[in-house]
């Protein structure tokens, strides 16, 4: 009966070790699905300047002015796991509306500020309304800051409306 038990025992450990390494595999596997379905990874932005607009109300509203393109790598990447996986419903290809992010570095802190409206970036010319990766060209970002310090730099990504969801545990 002892045998039988260290037996019984020793075999739930293995299998809860396969479980687990199992949902460690899938999460792994969602991780890397997230990320490519995902606009901070797939846009790139390189800004051209930085302009004030105007004050209203102890906000100071900034044009951030730069050439946005899609990085070739992840749309490879991303156009490979599509063709191997035709069944995943991508929420990116539909990702129209997004908003910008400025991740901006004072001397002694860093602050990120969303745009305050939503940005549309441009859809495929067919039926689709699928995001057009070959899309480049040059756009400006309005953001709102709290202070008219001068900060070192300014970093601009973008995410869809899934991806902001997504991060708050909310699935489509």
């Amino acid at each position: 009966m002892k045998k039988f038990l260290i037996f019984l025992l020793l075999s739930c450990s293995a299998n809860a070790y396969d479980l687990s390494s199992s949902f460690n595999k899938i999460s792994a596997e969602q991780a890397e699905i997230d990320k490519l379905d995902s606009l901070v990874d797939a846009i790139e932005f390189k800004v051209k300047d930085v302009k004030p607009l105007k004050e209203d109300a102890g906000s100071y509203y900034i044009s951030v002015i730069g050439d946005l393109k899609y990085n070739q790598e992840w749309v490879d990447k991303f156009e490979d796991f599509i063709n191997k996986n035709p069944q995943y419903k991508s929420s990116i290809l539909k990702a129209e509306r997004s908003y910008a992010f400025a991740k901006i570095k004072y001397k002694d802190k860093v602050v990120v500020v969303k745009s305050p409206n939503w940005i549309q970036l441009k859809t495929r010319r067919d039926s689709s309304g699928e995001l057009d990766f070959s899309d480049e060209g040059e756009m400006s970002v309005v953001f709102g800051l709290d202070t008219l310090d001068s900060f070192d730099s300014i970093e601009i990504y973008f995410k869809s409306a899934q991806e902001i969801s997504r991060e708050k545990g909310v699935r489509f």
